[in-house]
């Protein structure tokens, strides 16, 4: 999952200074909250939602779910 999120992080802060993606991943691969900002409205948006996100609990992840069709 870190992977995927940095993908998503880097691909947020295309065309800036890359070391605010950098920083960023430190600090969520560290479990602290990123002071920064310089981060764009990209990376500001997918970090206030990131904190409101809950874990998903007790579903195996690994089942993939199929919606029968009519």
């Amino acid at each position: 999952m870190q992977k995927i999120e940095g993908d998503i992080i880097r691909f947020l802060n295309y065309g800036e200074d890359a070391s605010i993606a950098e920083d960023i991943i430190i600090a969520l691969n560290s479990r602290q909250d990123y002071a920064g900002g310089r981060e764009n409205q990209w990376l500001k948006d997918f970090l206030k939602y990131r904190k409101q996100a809950k874990k998903i609990q007790g579903y195996p992840l690994n089942h993939l779910i199929v919606k029968k069709s009519r």
